[in-house]
């Protein structure tokens, strides 16, 4: 990967003054390219246009005697839609008419100031997808207005996973993908159900910034720790990190593009990750299987023989010690493990290199556990048999004890 750790300005381009046109601000929310070459530049105090020919800007009034901090702006040709911290409204190209939508989110209950994302859907031009901090997403009609809301539900595992929304982007295999503060969730937009990943699934964190498609219909998400590579096809997350050229891994929200030959740019707090997907070489898989290190019953250490580990039925904590022999990056490895007879599903145990159990029925166990490296490779399995004794009153031989006495007792009866 490339990085671009700084890029330099015009510092004639930037400017506040009121007699000479300029970026109005600095802080950089959203950049646009129109269909005449213009670049649109949308900042915390205003909106310009910047002519790529002759690198002049143009100043756009878009709300007379206002001022306020807007959030995101998106263009469909014959209208301009726009966020800001306290409006949610249009602008007509042709005519520079406003139209002021905000009566129309509050009555569905959504605060027209906290949206901060607009998404066009690409297969109905009336539909824009509209997401915020505590909006969920929003199905929005361009001319019937809210069409539905998502949020999220504690009691539904196919709800959303978060109503805080930082992006949203389309693949073609009609999915809708939002990327929240918490994780990132995938909406069939034709069933109305989602699923949701977290970084028990693969991804290195759950803050999610900014997503592209390319053109292998590979997701690439940002977030606040390295970038994602998802294979929408087969499942699968791959992780970047500074191992692999990223100087910086936090990266930052709505700060992504996608170029005409495919490469993709992402922002991030120590410059931009430039680089196309068609020429980066997924990382090898880890051969490396995890470890069973040290096994302790409370304080006493004990000496697994490969066969099976045997605990009385008042055995006291057990500890189980494990590692991946992946030393140069030992601190990005996540673990998940299963106890069979207990557990139905993997557990994520994040870094946490041991697990304890305490107060085991008595019975049979296979306790399983394996790791994914830094690149989100998942690793096959290590297993360790584990088998607690019955009290000596429920061994077979208290049972037949127990069965002579009562069939001796029936008889003197």
């Amino acid at each position: 990967m490339k990085l671009v750790k700084q890029l330099s300005y015009d510092p004639e381009i930037y400017n506040d003054s009121k007699n000479k046109p300029g970026l109005m601000g600095s802080n950089i929310k959203t950049l646009l390219k129109t269909d005449k070459g213009e670049i649109i530049v949308i900042t915390n105090k205003g909106v310009a246009g910047f002519n790529m020919d002759n690198y002049s800007v143009v100043n756009y009034s878009l709300i007379d005697n206002y001022i306020s901090e807007f959030s995101y702006i998106y263009d469909d040709g014959n209208l301009t839609w726009l966020s800001s911290t306290s409006r949610f409204y249009n602008r007509d190209n042709k005519t520079g008419k406003h139209n002021w939508l905000n009566d129309e989110l509050i009555k569905s209950n959504i605060n027209p100031g906290a949206i901060t994302y607009i998404y066009p859907d690409n297969k109905d031009k009336h539909i824009l997808w509209l997401g915020g901090n505590g909006t969920g997403l929003v199905k929005y009609h361009k001319t019937k207005g809210v069409i539905s809301t998502y949020l999220h539900d504690t009691n539904n595992k196919n709800s959303i996973i978060s109503n805080n929304i930082n992006c949203i982007i389309d693949d073609s295999f009609g999915n809708l993908w939002i990327g929240t503060n918490i994780g990132l969730s995938k909406l069939n937009i034709e069933s109305e159900t989602f699923k949701s990943y977290t970084t028990a699934d693969g991804i290195t964190n759950n803050f999610i910034n900014s997503m592209l498609i390319d053109d292998n219909n590979n997701l690439w998400i940002s977030t606040n720790k390295g970038l994602n590579k998802y294979s929408i096809k087969t499942n699968e997350f791959i992780n970047f990190t500074d191992m692999d050229g990223l100087e910086g891994t936090e990266f930052n929200v709505n700060s992504s593009l996608k170029t005409s030959d495919g490469s993709m740019i992402f922002g991030s707090t120590d410059g931009l990750a430039y680089f196309n997907p068609n020429e980066i070489i997924n990382p090898e898989k880890n051969k490396e299987k995890v470890v069973i290190d040290d096994i302790y019953e409370g304080e006493n250490k004990i000496y697994y023989d490969g066969n099976e580990i045997i605990l009385e039925h008042n055995y006291d904590d057990l500890s189980i010690n494990y590692f991946l022999p992946n030393y140069r990056n030992i601190n990005n490895v996540t673990y998940e493990y299963m106890l069979e007879g207990i557990d139905s599903k993997w557990i994520y145990a994040d870094s946490k290199s041991y697990i304890n159990y305490k107060s085991l029925y008595p019975g049979r166990y296979t306790f399983k556990v394996r790791a994914r490296d830094v690149h989100g490779n998942l690793t096959e399995e290590t297993s360790i048999n584990i088998r607690v004794k019955n009290p000596i009153w429920k061994t077979p031989l208290a049972y037949f004890i127990y069965l002579i006495v009562l069939l001796v007792i029936i008889f003197l009866f």
